[in-house]
């Protein structure tokens, strides 16, 4: 009994500690260096919107999956002027920042801050986390090439259709008609012949089919890796009715945050602003039309120790929300196997069984389609 009291007892000590401290150590090591220069950082709120809660309190009271949505949207854009009242203390106390973004889809607000406006949040009860807007760049899992071992052929299908048992929805009547994809990666060739009719852009303004960091107008980088994954949702070879994609009835959009290069790398604070606008792509939150039914994310980067805080935090929060919004968000497990919990970063936050779920690879040259050597595996840290 008093080894249990004990354990308790530190336990509970280990929690207070980390609730005073509410800055990385990548920031306060900034912070000591450079005492007398402002940081660009993310500034996470206690207060935020549980989307599960949300929903069970919420899901019998709207007759339709619309109206739900809209009340949810509604109610996430609620909290920017509910919950950052600290704003105003800043503004009172004559602390030097500038805001340079306010999330609604969490809360969540980046600002330009001096060391002393941070060091006065690090004890505000109201701030959960802070870091540096750059601490979490996203690098290139780069894909791994793979040879087929079959040529293209009249009303033929893709191996790894055939894997997940995608001809079988198709006779049931499933071909992705009437849903809408993101193809949230290095960008997209919107008139590839697999797929240009099936472009939003085609049918909508072009500000909610296409979410440009590197390009106005839509198109891809070298090696056409967005083009790729696009195809396999949703290709289909118009010559020969090769089916390449699983959902070839379906429409996309796209974006393009995902580089090779070192140079042109963002981060998860950069990426944020598509899974933003994808909640809301006409800036009108009364309608849903225009959000997509699934985000498509073929990237990540090797999990690290220093990404458990975001799991457990706001990028959990934000997998949710998009969730509960009616988005289903589908990560590749990455690169990184054969190793148990190799799982990559954001992939591996995991705040439900469902929620962000993420892929792994298999062989489709052999016909046992075994788990293929490289695929990462679980179980998510």
């Amino acid at each position: 009994m008093r080894k249990l009291i004990i354990l308790t007892v530190i336990a509970l000590f280990s929690v207070s500690a980390m609730a005073q401290n509410r800055m990385s150590l990548k920031l306060q090591n900034e912070i000591n260096r450079n005492p007398n220069q402002s940081q660009i950082i993310l500034v996470i709120g206690t207060q935020r919107v549980d989307g599960y809660q949300f929903f069970d309190a919420n899901r019998d009271k709207y007759k339709t999956r619309n109206e739900f949505r809209i009340a949810f949207l509604k109610e996430l854009q609620n909290q920017i002027h509910n919950e950052n009242l600290w704003i105003n203390e800043l503004n009172d106390q004559g602390l030097d920042f500038k805001i340079l973004h306010q999330f609604w889809s969490v809360n969540m607000v980046a600002i330009s801050a001096s060391s002393a406006t941070i060091k006065y949040l690090d004890k505000h009860p109201e701030v959960y986390w802070m870091e540096n807007i750059s601490e979490k760049p996203v690098v290139w899992d780069k894909p791994v090439d793979m040879s087929p071992n079959y040529a293209r052929a009249v009303n033929g299908r893709e191996q790894g259709i055939t894997a997940v048992k995608g001809d079988s929805l198709w006779a049931m009547g499933y071909t992705g008609k009437g849903s809408k994809l993101l193809t949230f990666d290095t960008g997209v060739w919107p008139n590839h012949p697999s797929f240009r009719d099936q472009f939003l852009g085609n049918h909508v303004p072009l500000s909610q089919s296409w979410y440009g960091y590197d390009t106005f107008f839509p198109g891809d980088k070298p090696g056409s890796h967005g083009s790729h994954v696009t195809g396999t949702c949703l290709g289909l070879d118009p010559l020969n009715s090769d089916t390449i994609g699983l959902a070839f009835n379906a429409y996309f959009m796209a974006t393009d945050p995902i580089v090779e290069s070192l140079a042109d790398v963002k981060t998860v604070y950069e990426l944020m602003l598509a899974y933003e606008w994808a909640m809301n792509p006409d800036e009108n939150v009364n309608t849903t039309h225009d959000m997509p039914d699934v985000i498509n994310n073929s990237w990540g980067r090797p999990f690290t120790a220093g990404d458990s805080v975001a799991c457990d935090g706001w990028v959990n929060d934000l997998f949710v929300n998009l969730e509960i919004a009616g988005i289903v968000s589908i990560h590749s497990a990455g690169n990184s196997g054969p190793g148990a919990s190799t799982i990559g970063y954001p992939a591996v936050s995991n705040a439900s069984v469902v929620n962000n779920f993420s892929i792994g690879a298999v062989n489709g040259n052999s016909s046992s389609l075994p788990i293929a050597s490289f695929s990462s595996r679980g179980p998510s840290i």
